[in-house]
């Protein structure tokens, strides 16, 4: 979303995807965001051209995690389980007062 956002607003798709990329490594100072000998950079596999159509960016299909091979299913399996991000549910027997 917050790629098409950037598009939405002015940035060309190049722009955006290196925004999100190698300037943010840049930007932190970290050895992220580029493809190269020494560097962190997972790889995801997208079925579509994101320099034409940033929506792209979103049909993953696979990811490369340092060098070992992902589906989006295995990757997203350990959260299949988990609840909603829809709200917080207050624990039981927790009370409103704050006492």
């Amino acid at each position: 979303m917050n790629l098409r956002a950037m598009v939405t607003y002015g940035f060309t798709p190049y722009e955006a995807l290196t925004t999100a990329t190698s300037l943010a490594g840049e930007t932190l100072n970290e050895d992220l965001g580029r493809i190269a000998p020494g560097r962190y950079a997972d790889l995801a596999v997208v079925d579509g051209d994101p320099l034409t159509d940033v929506k792209d960016a979103a049909n993953v299909g696979q990811v490369f995690v340092s060098g070992v091979a992902h589906t989006v299913d295995s990757l997203m399996r350990p959260f299949a389980g988990a609840p909603a991000a829809a709200g917080f549910r207050k624990p039981e027997g927790s009370s409103s007062s704050g006492s």
